[in-house]
């Protein structure tokens, strides 16, 4: 064993890495004789050319999906990829770590019904997301629902009794697996937000997991999207949809108080700040807010609203932040956040940042994440990562001094053969700054052909750890350049109609800098760039390629939307198509004809469409909307459905066959150079 500096009070950290990983790989494999990570093993010597890796390796869904850690520390439910007769499958898995014992609790195929999160309820008892497509009427839907799963007797059985749901005259809610607070230490019991028959109607309820019948501790509010309550597991804020946007209200700590507003806003970007989640005592509230134009964390006293006085608690200089909050049982108090993009863990708590200096000093360069703590905080959960390494799970054992690696996530991937991204400082014309991603194939030489990627949600940032896209490309000789989106600010929302936090119409300037700024300095042959997209991010693709024929060579996307007057139409039937409808500027964009569908005349690339037939976020009648205008064009177009086929390509047959079409598209129109072992490496600084 060896040592390797020292924990928050001055004793030896201590990692233990390979031969506990082995063995409990070893221990799955024996328990349940088909338990590998990918399709197919890839076994890629030092020096080999990364291209050999497999399409199946980069498509295959993650070996290790989730990992949670019990309340006592000494359990761990793993979700994992397993192969049953040549099918890709999701097992929960349950591991002691005092027995040593691995067991199976449950299986899904994914072609339908997707596991989509684990929790632990106590030591004996795991709560279960699952979610899928569903139809209500004639409105196509996304449903989940939530099963309490004994880990002891493997047992299963539905979160909510039908017979309770009937008694309350309640329709089966489309969303069943919200839960508000997981009422830690009260066995059995958790708080779950529930629909009423009127959707818009909600509550909390405190469900008892053994009986499924549940108490309502909160009545329904209409338009509530979301609730806090604080460490004694009441309900204080709520944040609810309004006619001009969403609002947010607070309910003052004690018996008998009501609720009161405390702000309004437009869009959720325009909030004043955003709540993460109280402190131990009951008045102490933590924000984001805006400081020096970005997103830190504030200090809130509830007890001043409805005046919002608020203290700088915690910020960045360069970036954002973002993330949940890491509360300690042991010590009673917020120690830290956990941010996910890329995964990394901040402790502002002084004891908690020994440990972590001792856990980065033994993994260097990486993003440490310290994804739970044990009540007692005697174990731990920790997920290290880097932009070349899918990551690895550790379990942290004696007060979180001993790590043993349990799990990676991806099998397949060699970090070695994996390439590094760079930043890329650039300025546009109007003077706006921003950041984008460039990722560099291994064993070629510039300028290369390019794949330049819009950010693909309005959601979500451009991932800054690992990307197993970027790196696919990367592996078959392109490099890749990620361009974030541009969001209106909120003094553009001041010039402007557009609220703060919408797309800004000068997003496609950012993509052409982004590309010129490529080929100007090497990085990139003029004559040999494409853009891939999803989404959103396939809808800027799709429209870069119309605005600037000369620079772009084709075009592919996943899920894009193409007809902005159809989607206004589609989400229209939803309760948070206003939201959606400020964000992208769906109204005044469909007005100003600004869709590709309508622009299908002025394509001069060639056109790859993938989408499946059970999206429910973007509908696929977006992509045969555009694949029938542009075949009526007379385009160079292609559209392919994909069978069973969700947003998020959970199902794993998918993202095979969607990686495929992308290596033989892409081929075609770049022509990548032919791998060598030995290059120069090119820098964009």
């Amino acid at each position: 064993m060896i040592e390797y500096g020292i924990d928050m009070r001055g004793r030896p950290l201590r990692i233990v890495s390979t031969s506990v990983y082995v063995s409990f790989q070893k221990q799955i494999l024996v328990v349940l004789s088909t338990l590998v990570f990918s399709l197919n093993s890839t076994v890629v010597a030092a020096g080999e050319n990364p291209g050999k890796i497999s399409v199946e390796a980069f498509a295959a869904l993650p070996a290790t999906q989730e990992v949670a850690l019990s309340p006592g520390g000494r359990k761990l439910a793993l979700l994992t990829t397993s192969i049953e007769s040549h099918n890709a499958v999701t097992l929960l898995v349950i591991y002691d770590v005092v027995r040593s014992t691995v067991k199976t609790l449950l299986t899904s195929g994914n072609e339908k019904y997707v596991p989509i999160g684990v929790q632990w309820e106590n030591e004996r008892e795991l709560l279960l997301g699952v979610g899928y497509p569903e139809t209500r009427g004639t409105t196509r839907t996304y449903e989940t629902r939530m099963l309490v799963l004994d880990v002891e007797s493997g047992e299963s059985r539905p979160a909510f009794n039908r017979k309770y749901l009937k008694r309350n005259r309640v329709v089966p809610p489309q969303f069943q697996n919200s839960i508000v607070d997981p009422l830690r230490g009260l066995d059995g019991r958790v708080l779950v937000s529930l629909a009423d028959r009127d959707p818009q109607l909600r509550r909390v309820v405190e469900l008892n997991t053994q009986t499924g019948y549940g108490a309502i501790v909160q009545p329904p509010i209409r338009g509530a999207l979301r609730w806090w309550t604080d460490r004694q597991h009441n309900v204080r804020l709520v944040l609810k949809k309004t006619r001009g946007g969403f609002a947010l209200q607070h309910k003052p700590s004690g018996e008998g108080a009501r609720w009161q507003q405390i702000s309004e806003f437009r869009t959720i970007a325009a909030a004043p700040f955003y709540p993460l989640g109280f402190d131990e005592h009951p008045d102490t509230l933590f924000v984001f807010g805006e400081h020096d134009g970005k997103k830190a964390v504030f200090k809130m006293n509830t007890a001043s609203f409805p005046e919002l006085e608020s203290e700088l608690f915690y910020a960045l200089e360069r970036r954002d932040i973002d993330g949940t909050l890491i509360y300690s049982h042991a010590l009673n108090r917020v120690v830290g956040l956990n941010e996910s993009n890329p995964p990394v863990t901040r402790f502002w708590d002084p004891d908690f940042q020994l440990l972590k200096k001792a856990v980065d000093e033994q993994f260097p360069d990486r993003d440490n994440s310290f994804l739970g703590f044990s009540n007692d905080g005697a174990s731990c959960l920790l997920f290290s990562t880097n932009q070349t390494d899918p990551g690895s799970y550790y379990y942290g054992e004696e007060e979180c001094t001993v790590f043993q690696r349990i799990a990676r996530r991806y099998d397949d991937l060699p970090e070695r053969l994996m390439a590094p991204s760079q930043s890329v400082h650039l300025k546009v014309e109007d003077g706006f700054e921003f950041e984008a991603s460039l990722t560099l194939p291994l064993g070629r030489s510039g300028p290369y052909p390019m794949i330049v990627i819009p950010e693909s949600s309005i959601f979500a940032r451009t991932e800054r750890g690992f990307n197993h896209t970027t790196q696919f490309f990367a592996s078959r000789g392109y490099a890749v350049m990620q361009v974030p989106y541009r969001r209106t600010s909120r003094q553009e929302a001041v010039e402007s109609s557009r609220p703060v936090g919408a797309l800004s119409p000068k997003m496609h300037d950012d993509v052409v800098t982004a590309t010129e700024w490529a080929t100007s300095h090497g990085m990139a042959d003029p004559d040999r760039i494409c853009l891939y997209g999803k989404d959103i991010g396939g809808f800027a693709a799709l429209t870069q390629v119309v605005l600037y024929p000369k620079l772009y060579k084709c075009v592919m996307t996943y899920a894009a939307v193409t007809d902005l007057k159809s989607l206004v139409s589609w989400y229209g039937q939803y309760t948070n198509y206003r939201e959606i409808s400020d964000l992208l500027s769906l109204e005044s964009n469909a007005k100003q004809g600004a869709s590709p569908v309508e622009r299908a005349a002025d394509f001069r690339t060639g056109v790859l469409l993938v989408h499946g037939d059970r999206d429910r976020i973007i509908d696929v009648s977006q992509s045969r909307r555009l694949s029938k205008a542009l075949a009526k064009a007379g385009k160079d177009a292609a559209l392919i459905e994909l069978k069973n086929g969700s947003h998020n390509l959970s199902y794993e047959p998918n993202r095979v066959e969607l990686m495929r079409a992308a290596e033989t598209f892409f081929e075609h129109y770049l022509s990548p150079d032919p791998w060598v072992e030995k290059r120069e490496v090119t820098s964009a600084q």
